[in-house]
């Protein structure tokens, strides 16, 4: 029996997040049914969890690479790879792989690349036995590619090919579902889809289902009804986009309102915003503070090129450079992180229905009875008894 050894690098995630739905190698897993299939014995190394080898000798060995910003990791994986197992093929895919495989071929060590999406392991389901721990969740794709070409995305790059499937009730396996797909009302079957969803949640088969890259407003502008199937499926903490200009208000004001409608608190819906790119630094404050105004939440994205090779963005230091981190020509280090500053204080006071934050209230450093009294005025009132509170509804440029 031919054997294969799978390596997920050690990627610099928080230990609490190794095991979130954001950063399981869901390509590994797939990949690892598909070999199984044909009789292979398949083996999931994390690097995560253990530098140890594992024992045995291997026929194969395949990595999967993420962001570009994080090669150094996946170099060293391979290294690490090439040091235990100095005779066995080594093959690297994956985002990096895929967007810049001429990078990968010259700075790591391996045998080989691939580019794009293994079509043979796509039509297989993601096998999670493989995993050290069990999960409740299950990853589902509806479709491949999308229809945009967002400059600051590189799904066309990879996926440059549309796809669909028109069904997935018997891919339901679990009772939480997480989608993956690139623009999942874009599927032309995506309302046969939604019907089966909300069958399998009236039996009560399903759970809740979330969609990793959020709802495309320009498609629930056109088809709102699909608001109301969404929240009957059981989606939760629906997202939107906003790249267009601050202008374009109106268009995102409607698309919180069809979401409302739909079912959703204001307070769980998220607006993705991109910082650090072409929009400088005070178009995405009004744009934060449109959101605040809604009553919703700003899932910020910090823009990095394609093909940018380390980010050592670090959100306490001062006065970094472009020699640490990608910073855009519009944008300053200190604008970065005022924007994340912004949006932390932003959402926590939207999950916590706060009227402003205020460290000294939030931590009790201010006299019991004061802490009683002002915790729950409005920021005009509170900014007379603790000097640290900030308010969201205003333009900020500077810290408070």
């Amino acid at each position: 029996m031919k054997k294969l050894l799978m390596i997920d690098p050690d990627f610099p995630k928080p230990p609490k997040s190794v095991n979130h739905q954001d950063l399981l190698p869901i390509g590994l897993l797939k990949i690892g049914s598909y070999y199984q299939s044909k009789g292979w014995d398949v083996t999931l190394h994390r690097l995560s969890e253990s530098y140890d080898p594992p024992q045995g000798d291997f026929d194969e060995i395949k990595i999967t690479s993420l962001y570009t910003y994080w090669s150094k990791w996946v170099i060293g994986a391979s290294r690490w790879a090439r040091r235990n197992f100095p005779n066995t093929p080594i093959e690297i895919g994956g985002i990096w792989a895929s967007l810049m495989p001429d990078a990968v071929k010259e700075k790591c060590i391996c045998d080989s690349v691939y580019v794009g999406v293994m079509k043979e392991a796509e039509e297989f389901e993601p096998n999670y036995s493989l995993l050290s721990f069990p999960i409740d969740y299950q990853i589902l794709h509806t479709s491949r590619g999308c229809q945009r070409r967002c400059k600051p995305c590189g799904v066309y790059c990879i996926e440059p090919k549309q796809s669909f499937i028109s069904s997935i009730k018997d891919k339901i396996h679990k009772r939480k579902v997480v989608f993956y797909d690139n623009n999942l009302l874009a599927n032309p079957h995506i309302e046969d889809i939604l019907r089966e969803l909300i069958l399998l949640k009236r039996q009560r088969r399903i759970l809740h289902c979330e969609s990793q890259s959020g709802f495309d407003g320009r498609i629930l502008r056109k088809k709102p009804h699909l608001a109301r199937m969404l929240w009957e499926a059981g989606f939760r903490y629906p997202k939107i986009a906003w790249d267009g200009s601050v202008k374009s208000w109106r268009k995102r004001e409607e698309e919180i309102e069809i979401l409302e409608k739909g079912g959703w608190r204001r307070a769980d819906t998220s607006v993705f915003v991109l910082s650090n790119y072409e929009q400088p630094f005070s178009e995405l404050e009004f744009k934060r503070m449109y959101c605040w105004k809604w009553g919703v939440q700003v899932n910020q994205c910090r823009f990095r090129p394609l093909d940018q090779l380390y980010d050592e963005f670090k959100g306490k230091k001062k006065n970094q450079t472009n020699a640490e981190y990608y910073i855009h020509p519009k944008w300053t280090d200190d604008e970065i992180k005022q924007f994340n500053r912004n949006v932390r204080r932003h959402n926590m006071c939207i999950r916590f229905r706060s009227k402003y934050p205020s460290p000294k209230v939030e931590y009790k450093k201010i006299p019991l009875e004061l802490h009683e009294k002002v915790r729950h005025m409005k920021y005009s009132e509170a900014i007379h008894y603790v000097d640290d509170a900030w308010n969201p509804s205003e333009y900020t440029q500077c810290w408070k």
